[in-house]
């Protein structure tokens, strides 16, 4: 028999707030889910837990948690356990449903404080490893308020629809599968703003084999995406020191891509050489990087989802963080996948501004005397700098002359600009 429980939380109990009626997500299961999330009718999201059970009144109970996007975020990547988020928000749903003839729902709200201990979690609950299964197509949803209307801004739309696939085809960069994979924007679907992409594979070769051996990508793909949103950033200053045994997520993806060449009979990258594999996070992240930049004041998260067999799993979620996060590890991994030179002294240079993030002042612009087949550069504009000429120039896509010092591979295109101002 469960022991009754009333209201004495901050919050107003009501299904509004404390249930799950989009998204839904399990994240953990013994037999039946017991850890999960998704998101409530306003749109924010519940992170909820099965804590109990009376077979005699055939109720299960639930604690449901709303939680933030950034601190769900710092879950998913192991930064947060679960007892931390529930210290942080302080006031939980304890909900109970009763099924049979009598079905019905119960909710209270009640302090952390008051909540039985055997319904808590331990001090060490972080997030469970996320369950393999990778599906050929991808969602990308947006949090804020434009996205709880299912609405978009066109500009920020624009921006996703390029920077996406990017990510998606990221995993794959310098190696001849013998057919080429794409990323195929599939029909819209409401949520808190959605898109779906789709990783799709066409002949390159004329002379593709009559039984080519086609992989399993999506599960590599996989892989490589979950260690560019969840672990990259923590591991880049390991991996730029080359200490490989403090960036152990690393090296699983190294011997991932090993294995991927292997089945493809392709010749076997030297153990010590993590070049080839940094390439393509390096791409990917530059991708999400692009993206993090449109998270402001109507943006506050962007969550990529797989999708397997009609099942989503969240692979991970950019939030106001991710921007200088994703700046700094770049920073420390570029220099280990080109050969780079800076410049000795200002100068000018025309920018056409591709993305810019107006709280960091970072951003990416096309270097207009480069050629535009050549890829964007990141750019970070001095604190001191007056931000109304980029802003205007960003609005209104035009050509900007600014003074600064470039950093330049040996290709000669400029990688990143540290801008003093503009000109």
């Amino acid at each position: 028999m469960l022991t009754p429980l009333r209201n004495s939380g901050r919050l107003k109990a009501t299904p509004d707030a404390a249930l799950i009626v989009t998204d839904y997500e399990t994240l953990h299961e013994e037999q039946e889910p017991v850890l999960f999330t998704g998101m409530n009718r306003f749109g924010a999201r519940i992170l909820g837990t099965f804590v109990a059970e009376s077979i005699k009144t055939r109720t299960r109970r639930f604690l449901h948690v709303q939680v933030h996007a950034g601190d769900y975020a710092e879950f998913i990547r192991g930064k947060l356990t679960y007892l931390q988020i529930l210290q942080k928000v302080g006031t939980a749903f304890v909900v109970d449903r009763r099924s049979g003839r009598s079905r019905r729902t119960t909710i209270v709200a009640k302090d952390i404080d008051e909540i039985p201990v055997e319904y808590l979690p331990t001090e060490n609950s972080l997030a469970p490893p996320p369950m393999i299964q990778a599906g050929p197509e991808y969602v990308q949803k947006l949090g804020g308020r434009l996205g709880e209307q299912h609405s978009a801004d066109p500009n920020q739309l624009s921006r996703l629809l390029e920077s996406v696939p990017l990510l998606l085809t990221g995993p794959f960069e310098g190696m001849n599968l013998g057919y080429k994979v794409r990323a195929d924007v599939v029909a819209f679907q409401e949520g808190s703003f959605e898109v779906k992409f789709a990783l799709r594979h066409e002949v390159e070769t004329e002379d593709f084999p009559l039984f080519p051996r086609i992989i399993k990508y999506p599960e590599y793909a996989q892989i490589h995406l979950d260690f560019c949103m969840n672990d990259f950033t923590t591991e880049a200053p390991a991996i730029a020191q080359g200490n490989y045994f403090a960036a152990p997520r690393f090296v699983e993806l190294v011997d991932a891509h090993r294995g991927l060449r292997d089945r493809l009979g392709m010749p076997a990258t030297e153990p010590s050489d993590p070049r080839p594999v940094l390439r393509t996070v390096e791409r990917s992240t530059r991708a999400l990087d692009e993206m993090a930049t449109l998270i402001g004041d109507d943006l506050d998260s962007i969550t990529l989802l797989n999708v397997a067999d009609g099942t989503r799993m969240t692979v991970g979620i950019l939030d106001d963080r991710s921007p200088a996060a994703l700046q700094a590890a770049l920073d420390l991994i570029e220099p280990i996948t080109q050969q780079l030179t800076e410049d000795t002294q200002e100068r000018d240079h025309d920018i056409l501004i591709y993305a810019l993030n107006k709280e960091t002042r970072h951003g990416s612009a096309h270097v207009v005397s480069q050629s535009k087949r050549q890829r964007r550069s990141r750019f970070a504009i001095d604190p001191s700098a007056d931000l109304d000429p980029f802003l205007e120039s960003f609005r209104y896509s035009n050509t900007l002359r600014v003074k600064g010092t470039a950093i330049t591979n040996s290709s000669g295109q400029v990688v990143r600009l540290r801008i003093q101002g503009a000109s």
